[in-house]
């Protein structure tokens, strides 16, 4: 599991994604004591962009929890995934990134 944190004004986010075989788990943890509306949540992996145009709110203290299928690279290697969320933060969007490795190995 990889994670990341970012904090803006009073709101602190963790973003954190794992996956298994072709499913990408991403959860995005609104640690502040506000509540949080996602605009997107999106993942980049072998050049192929998936989103979720979310318009969720998060209470604090609480998380959320976003899927996505993807599709397996042709080649087994590590390949690079790239989870963002945006947010609104006083009517502004900000963005928050998360990249780890998915390491793919034909079975």
């Amino acid at each position: 599991m990889f994670l990341t944190c970012a904090f803006a004004d009073d709101i602190q986010l963790t973003l954190s994604h794992y996956s298994i075989d072709d499913h990408v788990t991403l959860v995005v943890e609104n640690k502040s004591l506000e509540k949080v509306k996602i605009a997107t949540v999106h993942i980049e992996f072998d050049h192929q962009n998936y989103e979720h145009l979310s318009q969720e709110i998060i209470p604090p203290q609480q998380k959320e929890i976003f899927n996505f299928d993807v599709r397996l690279p042709d080649l087994p290697g590590s390949y690079p995934l790239v989870a963002t969320v945006r947010y609104f933060n006083e009517g502004k969007i900000l963005s928050l990134k998360n990249v780890a490795m998915f390491n793919f190995l034909e079975s």
